[in-house]
């Protein structure tokens, strides 16, 4: 009855429509006879990895030093679910005056501290920039910048914990700064 055609098959199933599937079938109603909906579920997902935060990283701040491009810092950024305002500048981990910094309008600051108090990150300097959307909206931070720039087994922590600070709506358990 098809003319000689081979009909196409279409497997659709993904690991994440799985997942999704899964919890459909498994969550328990506890408030109504209502069955969990994953279609918001998903758009959580497909959100959290099309909103792209702008992230200023400031690896030591006097004089202001920041990832560049081809940085891993930058890399770590995106993988984390961000974009590096800094990923133009120079190769590297390039010096940046404050003025430029400020004119890139990050959403996301993180300041690095390094170490037994050496290199401390100067909060109250960028907490003055109140015209800042990082400030504005609460998102500056500090880390441990052992978590970040020492490459070894820590360095997944460290996205983890890059992530957790990019877009701490993805997570559950609310992050505070190292």
């Amino acid at each position: 009855m098809n003319d000689g055609y081979t009909p196409l098959v279409i497997d659709p199933s993904t690991p994440q429509l799985d997942l999704l599937n899964h919890l459909k079938a498994e969550t328990p109603r506890v408030w109504s006879d209502e069955p969990f909906d994953a279609l918001p579920f998903y758009s959580a997902i497909e959100y959290v990895k099309q909103k792209k935060p702008r992230v200023l990283f400031i690896i030591w701040g006097e004089p202001l030093v920041v990832p560049g491009s081809g940085a891993f810092l930058t890399d770590a950024i995106r993988r984390a679910g961000g974009e590096s305002v800094t990923a133009d500048q120079g190769h590297g981990y390039p010096r940046m005056s404050l003025e430029a910094a400020v004119g890139r309008a990050p959403e996301v600051i993180i300041l690095a501290r390094h170490g037994a108090g050496t290199g401390p990150a100067a909060k109250e300097q960028w907490q003055r920039l109140e015209s800042l959307p990082a400030i504005r909206s609460g998102r500056l931070h500090t880390a441990d910048g052992d978590l970040l720039h020492r490459y070894g087994p820590r360095i997944v922590d460290g996205l983890e914990y890059l992530a957790r600070l990019i877009h701490p709506e993805a997570y559950a358990q609310p992050v505070t700064s190292r």
